[in-house]
């Protein structure tokens, strides 16, 4: 029954928006590098802002989760260029690969589950967890997927030019120093965000349109086992360490276990870092994932 609710509440709403996509993008051939710059110039920032804006965490467990995130991202980090490394992968194969592995659908895939599983305290918490992401995302993995193509020097400079890191940034401030924003401002900025969600999973079945899992399966497994597996083991002994507990350990262990993120296709795009890569982990993980977000949901104390 609880696998059900899972497949019901979380996997096939999120495959109806991949479909629609998928037919849109075999009958229409688009220009998915158009779409993807929306999402990363304007949809994405818009989210992270307006998240960020509302959010309600204290200062305590905030400071705490966003350096989970930070440190569980950076332990993995290493383990992935190695995996690739021994994968005898090529520059922009090996940037999809570190991609699909370091960063989780945390946000519509991860956002759901939490809810489901923990109510309302548990998707706030995600939004902490988001905005330590959002600032890997912005960073991380833009240095990451630029070195796929670009020389090092290229690869800062590009990092220096993301919307969303700013708008974490801006967020973070205006919530922190109590802020108010005008509605007129801040609801069409928070509309433009809610979009963002739907416009990744569009985006996402226009790549699978001209997707083929042919070669690289060898690297799509060990993707699956870092990604679903590894990391889960990783945000467990981190949390410990950090000393997070309660609710908070609970939400950000099963965020640390979502399938790979959708933003994965969408950077390795807008980088030509191998997007087709990035595109199948993400089917393969989230397919896998109903079975073993199930398990992590259990050995958690769900029921």
């Amino acid at each position: 029954m609880f696998l059900l609710h899972i497949f019901v509440k979380v996997i096939l709403p999120i495959f109806v928006v991949i479909g629609m996509g998928y037919i849109f993008g075999r009958t229409n051939k688009p220009d998915i590098r158009s779409f993807t710059r929306i999402v990363w110039n304007v949809t994405g920032p818009c989210l992270a802002f307006a998240a960020l804006v509302t959010s309600t965490i204290p200062n305590d467990d905030f400071a705490r989760i966003f350096f989970f995130v930070i440190a569980t991202t950076l332990a993995m980090w290493p383990i992935a260029v190695l995996a690739a490394r021994a994968l005898k992968l090529d520059r922009a194969t090996s940037a999809s690969f570190q991609l699909s592995v370091l960063f989780g659908n945390i946000v519509n895939y991860g956002f759901p589950m939490l809810l489901f599983a923990f109510g309302t305290g548990g998707v706030e918490r995600g939004v902490v967890f988001m905005t330590g992401n959002q600032v890997l995302l912005s960073t991380l993995a833009v240095f990451i997927a630029s070195r796929g193509s670009a020389r090092l020097r290229q690869s800062l400079t590009n990092v220096a030019r993301v919307p969303l890191l700013y708008a974490s940034i801006l967020g973070f401030i205006v919530n922190r120093l109590a802020i108010t924003i005008p509605q007129p401002i801040f609801e069409p900025i928070k509309l433009v965000g809610d979009s963002n969600l739907m416009f990744m999973l569009l985006i996402l079945g226009m790549q699978l349109a001209s997707t083929r899992i042919t070669d690289g399966r060898k690297a799509l497994g060990v993707a699956v086992v870092l990604r679903l597996g590894v990391s889960v083991v990783i945000a467990a002994i981190f949390a410990g360490l950090l000393g997070i507990t309660g609710l908070s350990r609970q939400a950000v262990i099963a965020e640390s276990g979502t399938p790979s993120a959708v933003y994965a296709t969408v950077i390795a795009t807008e980088y030509n870092a191998n997007p087709g890569f990035a595109s199948a982990a993400i089917v393969v993980t989230t397919v896998l994932s109903m079975v073993s977000m199930t398990i992590v949901l259990a050995l958690l104390g769900v029921r």
